[in-house]
């Protein structure tokens, strides 16, 4: 979802033409908009993907820096998963992340998410796999 920089105009039709294409897939999987239940106020992104590389369903997030460390991330991350183990059970989950960003990691640790390899990702960076079974 996030390559940590601007998509070129290529990537970006391309990338909505994934989103569109994953929202089609199943009423549980797709992409979503993170909104405080309080305020309604827009806060991020999330989404459920089904990835065929590792036959699991993989949760990515994205959060705007001002809900940072607030919680808002692990509450997302605990929603997905009670979403999807009600439609899809046994399913594996995954979640990819840079290894450097220690707030992802925390989050998905104190989630129950295990740490697994450490991969060169499409885009040349370093990319941490995390699985919850």
């Amino acid at each position: 979802m996030n390559l940590g920089r601007v998509f070129t105009e290529e990537e970006a039709l391309s990338f909505f033409k994934m989103i569109l294409s994953c929202n089609a897939y199943s009423d549980i999987l797709g992409f979503y908009r993170a909104y405080l239940s309080e305020t309604d106020e827009f806060i991020g992104m999330f989404a459920m993907t089904q990835n065929e590389d590792y036959d699991a369903i993989e949760f990515e997030y994205m959060l705007l820096p001002e809900y940072w460390g607030k919680g808002y991330a692990t509450d997302l991350i605990q929603t997905q998963i009670q979403m999807v183990r009600a439609a899809f059970p046994g399913k594996k989950l995954i979640a990819i992340t840079d290894p450097t960003n220690e707030r992802s990691i925390h989050v998905l640790m104190n989630n129950s998410f295990t740490e697994g390899t450490t991969f060169i990702n499409d885009d040349g960076d370093n990319a941490r796999l995390f699985v919850h079974y």
